[in-house]
């Protein structure tokens, strides 16, 4: 395997997972664009009869395939697309407002680096970030397969985008409930580390503790951050105005002002994460946010 480039390697898992499949489906390369302008190529399997079809990209095959031989890997997307069977994908069923309503979530994604995107898409600003709107298509442990809502979508579905934030601000929370945890406490989990002893290692660094606010499936978990209640919430549990730093598209942290942080340390630090550490098209912004108790805000620092 270690011979293929990936050129080879993307015709030959195409020529694969066709074979696999039999002549009832077209298996095809698209590419797609990602958020942050990012363009991801994706192997796309669609069952003659049908224009729809799940996407898997090649992204996180790439050094997969190294290891595994084309026959593995096409046998494990195959396995994946077999999962999806019991959803419907199917365009028709989508442009029915009825056939969708309870699918309706929102996500958070940065409003300037996605300009172009935000064209076609029904949207609300939020300080520098967008909510945007997708269909939550299943929820299981290791898949969240979605489709974003464009302004075409919407226009069949004949509702105002009122009425599309109403019910994306109910089903989001209730599909993907927050979760708010130390970091020392997931790290803990990681390490396997008992609760106990966490907690020991919390009250020797309390005044250094960050919090991270993200959903149960760990996927778009900074929208949680507009869930009704849950800053206000945060602030009233540890009686402290906080700072909050955008991880990711996946999470933020809170870091409570004990008068021992630096707001341009802060967002220097964001900024460096953001450079070397997340992914491309998962950077949620550079900026550091402020949540006071007084206004009840959550603001940009200057």
């Amino acid at each position: 395997m270690k011979s293929l480039n990936m050129e080879s390697f993307k015709n030959q898992l195409i020529s694969e997972v066709s074979k696999l499949m039999g002549d009832g489906f077209n298996v095809q390369l698209k590419n797609i664009k990602k958020n942050n302008g990012l363009t991801l190529e994706a192997l796309n399997i669609v069952e003659k009869g049908s224009n729809m079809g799940p996407l898997f990209y090649l992204n996180g095959y790439e050094e997969k395939y190294k290891d595994r031989t084309v026959e593995e890997i096409a046998k494990d997307i195959i396995g994946k697309y077999m999962e999806s069977k019991n959803i419907s994908f199917t365009l028709e069923s989508f442009m029915e407002f009825k056939n969708v309503k309870d699918m309706i979530t929102f996500k958070l994604i940065n409003a300037e680096m996605n300009k172009e995107l935000l064209e076609n898409v029904p949207h609300s600003n939020y300080l520098d970030l967008a909510l945007v709107y997708q269909l939550q298509l299943d929820i299981k442990d290791d898949a969240t397969p979605t489709i974003l809502v464009n302004n075409t979508l919407l226009e069949s579905w004949k509702i105002s985008k009122d009425k599309l934030h109403e019910y994306a601000g109910i089903n989001t929370s209730k599909l993907l409930p927050y979760e708010i945890q130390s970091v020392e406490t997931l790290i803990g989990q990681m390490m396997g580390i008992l609760e106990e002893d966490v907690q020991t290692l919390k009250n020797e660094e309390s005044s250094n503790v960050m919090y991270v606010l993200t959903n149960k499936k760990k996927i778009n978990g900074a929208a949680c951050l507009l869930y009704d209640g849950v800053l206000k919430n945060f602030a009233e549990k540890y009686n402290c105005d906080f700072y909050m730093l955008p991880s990711s598209t996946h999470e933020v942290l809170l870091v409570p002002d004990n008068n021992l942080v630096n707001s341009l340390e802060l967002q220097a630090m964001v900024k460096e994460v953001n450079a070397t550490q997340v992914a491309p098209d998962e950077v949620l912004s550079n900026n550091v946010y402020y949540y006071s108790r007084k206004t009840g805000e959550l603001n940009l620092v200057n």
